[in-house]
């Protein structure tokens, strides 16, 4: 895939996520946006999906070995991965919000063209290409916002589709 394609992609994604962060000030962080999740949780499994991909791209260009162990129930590792996170307050979550996704973008910013065209191993047990994975956050985080918009017109019912 040409590195044009690599830069289309994390172009997307980067304004994707600039407004996500427009979004921030708007949210009451005490409140509950899903069903026993407030902002803080929402971006603590944003930042948990971010690791487990770093650690998949950071294997992929030095040709390790992901040891990552599989992730075979999703709602799981979306449990574990905010609970990792609960004993930190807002601001320690928001910046490795912020944080995880700049190192994420900088790995893939980083891989040769060879690097970026071959498929990695993903924590869920697959082979994908990274524009796939690309989009695949992108629409996540789309998807979560597109959330968060509805909630604000009711923000005190949290919304029941989650994560």
């Amino acid at each position: 895939m040409p590195p044009s394609d690599k830069y289309f992609a994390l172009h997307q994604w980067k304004e994707t996520r600039g407004k996500f962060e427009q979004l921030l000030p708007l949210i009451d962080n005490q409140k509950f946006i899903y069903p026993g999740w407030t902002l803080k949780d929402l971006l603590a499994h944003i930042s948990g999906w971010d690791d487990a991909i770093i650690i998949s791209l950071r294997a992929h260009s030095s040709k390790k070995i992901n040891h990552f162990p599989s992730i075979q129930n999703l709602d799981e590792y979306n449990k574990l991965s905010v609970n990792y996170r609960k004993g930190l307050d807002y601001e320690q979550v928001l910046k490795e919000w912020r944080l995880t996704r700049l190192e994420l973008i900088t790995l893939i910013e980083q891989l040769t063209e060879e690097e970026f065209s071959t498929p990695v191993s993903i924590p869920w047990g697959e082979k994908e290409h990274i524009t796939s994975l690309i989009d695949l956050f992108h629409d996540h985080e789309e998807h979560h916002m597109k959330d968060i918009l509805l909630w604000l017109s009711h923000p005190d019912i949290p919304f029941k589709d989650g994560g």
